[in-house]
């Protein structure tokens, strides 16, 4: 009969072992469940989208203000950048119309006055304040429309009556718009210092009303007389081509005719000036030297020598011309 065997005694077991982990939970198992939305007291509650859209509205709002800016630092500089090229413009403008201006002067100056039209024209298109541009313009339509011809005959020798014939007929009824029309020439013709048109549009006025205006037509005639005068005796009237400064060539007689003129206009008392206004020295020479010229001319040096002896100690160094009053005085001696 057999016994059962007792169970063997078991050995401790003494091997070391790794020190036991804890258990780890599968991360599944912490997935939260679906459990759709909650009910409370019967209503469905769903989470809040507010901030968001309030993020939105910021950022789009940041967006529009900085294109703003942009747009408006964009059109500040374009109107910064206008405002320089419209000031460069205007400077231009401005040193142009100088520089036309004192052109047109000139050559108003030379009587060319359709150039001088022009010139004061583009000025006023531009800037039509400038300066005196607008009465100009006026005075040079005056003159360009109608320009009286004159005729002078060139005497060497003095005569005390003026040769100066008005081409403009004597109307036997003269109306007033007649007069006033060959007035306003000659004040047109004064204001640019033509004394010969001023003179021949004035006796035009005095021969179709002596009363019109006179005492500023003796004015302007006075000044005329005066001013045409001296530029004769000092030769500064054109050489060839008569012009703005008065007829060509030797005037000195016609210088005298004026001054004889002017002087009678004081002498008569009008209110025009004093005689201490006139060339009255010069006048004195060119008379002179002019007899003593024609002295010499005729063969007899004897005349003309006490005459340019006489003027030649007043004024030793009066010529015209190139031609002086010690030569003259060489030639009366050495005859």
């Amino acid at each position: 009969m057999a016994f059962p065997s007792e169970p063997s005694p078991q050995l401790e077991d003494t091997q070391p072992r790794q020190p036991t982990q804890a258990l780890i939970p599968d991360p599944s198992w912490s997935v939260p469940l679906d459990t759709g939305p909650l009910i409370v007291d019967d209503e469905i509650t769903t989470p809040s989208r507010l901030p968001c859209l309030l993020s939105g509205i910021i950022i789009f709002v940041s967006i529009l203000m900085c294109g703003v800016i942009v747009l408006l630092s964009a059109v500040a500089g374009y109107r910064d950048e206008l405002k320089a090229i419209q000031t460069k413009e205007t400077r231009g403008i401005q040193a142009t119309s100088a520089i036309q201006y004192q052109l047109a002067l000139e050559n108003i100056n030379n009587g060319q006055y359709e150039f001088a039209y022009e010139r004061l024209s583009w000025i006023a298109t531009r800037q039509p304040s400038y300066m005196d541009v607008q009465q100009q313009l006026a005075q040079i339509e005056i003159v360009l429309s109608y320009t009286p011809t004159l005729a002078i005959t060139n005497t060497p020798i003095y005569t005390p009556t003026s040769t100066l014939t008005p081409t403009p007929e004597v109307s036997p009824t003269p109306t007033t718009s007649e007069v006033e029309l060959y007035f306003n020439q000659a004040k047109s013709f004064y204001s640019f210092n033509r004394w010969e048109d001023t003179i021949a549009a004035l006796e035009v006025v005095i021969s179709l009303d002596p009363t019109y205006r006179r005492n500023e037509v003796d004015q302007m005639l006075f000044d005329a007389y005066n001013k045409q005068a001296r530029i004769y005796f000092n030769g500064t009237n054109p050489l060839n081509e008569d012009g703005p400064n008065g007829f060509a060539g030797n005037q000195l007689s016609r210088g005298l005719v004026l001054y004889n003129l002017a002087y009678q206009m004081v002498e008569e008392g009008k209110p025009v000036g004093t005689f201490n206004d006139l060339p009255s020295f010069e006048a004195f020479i060119v008379e002179g030297f002019l007899a003593a010229k024609r002295y010499l001319d005729a063969g007899q040096p004897q005349l003309a020598l006490p005459i340019l002896e006489e003027i030649y100690a007043l004024s030793p160094a009066w010529g015209y011309r190139g031609l002086t009053i010690e030569q003259l005085l060489i030639q009366a001696r050495g005859s």
